[in-house]
């Protein structure tokens, strides 16, 4: 299993790749098999979750006093979750207990509410 730092620089690369082909006119970009490949060894099922998410548009941007984008995350009917954007932080169990673990080394960067929101951002 790869290292959490690496595996945000590789996510990060592969939402950059979705951007640019976004950029060059393709407006449905699906991502693609090796794409997911990478991604599924990265975030296992946490990433049928997001995917669920990003597809379904349960993903609202709003903004906070100051202009900063903040998406609001529906996961289940009346339940939802906020992701800062460029913080990377989440305001679900699943970020406060994996990635900001206490006397311990968080197992990941991302929970399934960041990257859906990444995912469909890029």
């Amino acid at each position: 299993m790869q290292r959490p730092a690496s595996q945000r620089r590789l996510f990060d690369e592969i939402c950059l790749n979705i951007k640019k082909r976004k950029e060059l006119g393709d407006k449905n970009v699906e991502l693609t098999d090796q794409e997911i490949r990478s991604i599924r060894c990265m975030f296992g099922p946490d990433l049928d979750f997001a995917l669920k998410i990003a597809k379904t548009i349960q993903i609202t941007i709003l903004f906070d006093e100051y202009n900063r984008e903040i998406f609001s995350v529906t996961s289940k009917p009346e339940k939802y979750y906020f992701v800062t954007r460029y913080v990377n932080s989440c305001t679900c169990k699943s970020y406060i207990n994996r990635v900001l673990t206490v006397g311990g080394k968080p197992d990941t960067f991302f929970c399934k509410h960041i990257i859906s929101t990444r995912l469909l951002d890029a």
